[in-house]
């Protein structure tokens, strides 16, 4: 009786530093500061004498030159100094990828217009999303966002404009199509298959990556079989960096709201998409789910370099994680920008307060 007795105290105690562990991960900054290119210092292009132990410094580094090197003598340490970079090379290396607009364009939606019979949800757009960037559509409800979002998707097909993917104009095409590009997607109402395991669920988003045929699978040998296990390890990769492997073997119905739509996103990354749409994907959350989802979209931008188009009603969330956002109001665009740029612009505000439209 008192050995489980210990083992009941030893059990809350682990839960409590857990719980601990998990306070103090959420109390960090949500976005990881990005290096500051123009100050970054280009890599050395001298070359280092070779020795046991050396270290290359720059002059404006060293702070006390000489006390600084005859403490690196006594330690038997020999200090080289480099040559100042060229002027403007630093910045002619790392330009390109500071600001968005230096990006290359992955998506363009030209002059789309989409009708419902007499209902025109989007009226003549314009926008493009550059490779690498996070891309928020925002606006009131009844905007047009998920309409756009499901355009771009593949799932509605405009009556006018031109939808350019990668330097190349793109036809209408179904889902399954869009997806073999390469554009994944999570839904405002969550739509995963709730009997199934959370793993299961993630697996379901491999399918565009399996190639072996029914048969193969049915008998699940050879080739299938290996096939299978190198999808598996994927997902397995993607539930370990979404931190749920506690419910990896859950059905998802039986699931928290909060954690089915981290399965949701698991589901779209385990497609490797280039281009990832989230439509609300923070929407019914409290605010430390609403902080982990956050971190979990900045390090699939950050670490993987998936471009990210997101719809999201929530403003903070928003103006804190995006690069560049576009602004729809009444199925028109209203705002395009910099977060700072939205935020100040008169339509945007006057379309949020409630200003009667003519």
């Amino acid at each position: 009786m008192s050995s489980e007795w210990s083992r009941q105290i030893a059990l809350e105690v682990a839960l409590a530093a857990e719980r601990n562990r998990r306070d103090a991960a959420v109390s960090e900054p949500l976005r990881k500061p990005r290096p500051n290119p123009v100050q970054t210092p280009a890599e050395p292009k001298s070359v280092i004498v070779p020795s046991e132990k050396t270290v290359a410094v720059r002059a404006e580094d060293v702070t006390a030159k000489d006390l600084f090197e005859a403490e690196l003598e006594a330690q038997g340490v020999e200090l080289t100094h480099l040559p100042e970079p060229t002027p403007g090379e630093t910045e002619k290396e790392t330009a390109p990828d500071a600001d968005p607009e230096n990006r290359p364009v992955l998506m363009e939606m030209r002059n789309i217009t989409l009708r419902f019979g007499g209902v025109t949800a989007i009226r003549d757009i314009s926008f493009d999303i550059r490779q690498g960037e996070i891309r928020a559509i925002i606006g009131p409800n009844g905007a047009g966002k998920s309409s756009m979002l499901n355009v771009i998707n593949g799932f509605y097909h405009p009556q006018e404009g031109e939808i350019w993917f990668k330097g190349s104009k793109r036809g209408p095409m179904r889902p399954h199509q869009i997806a073999q590009q390469g554009i994944a997607r999570t839904f405002q109402n969550i739509a995963l298959f709730k009997g199934m395991s959370t793993l299961d669920n993630i697996m379901t988003g491999r399918f565009t990556h399996m190639k072996q045929g029914i048969f193969s699978q049915a008998v699940w040998a050879g080739a299938a079989e290996r096939e299978e296990n190198e999808n598996r390890e994927i997902v397995e990769k993607i539930i370990d960096f979404l931190e749920i492997q506690h419910i990896r073997k859950k059905p998802v119905g039986s699931l928290p709201y909060g954690l089915q739509k981290r399965v949701e996103l698991g589901r779209a990354l385990a497609a490797e998409p280039g281009l990832l749409l989230l439509d609300e994907p923070m929407a019914g959350m409290n605010i430390e789910e609403k902080e982990d989802m956050s971190r979990f979209i900045l390090d699939v931008n950050d670490e993987f370099g998936t471009t990210i188009a997101l719809i999201e009603h929530d403003m903070g969330v928003v103006m804190d994680i995006s690069d560049r956002v576009v602004v729809l109001d009444y199925g028109r665009k209203i705002g395009d920008g910099t977060p700072d740029e939205v935020r100040v612009n008169e339509d945007v505000i006057d379309a949020y307060l409630g200003v009667a439209h003519e």
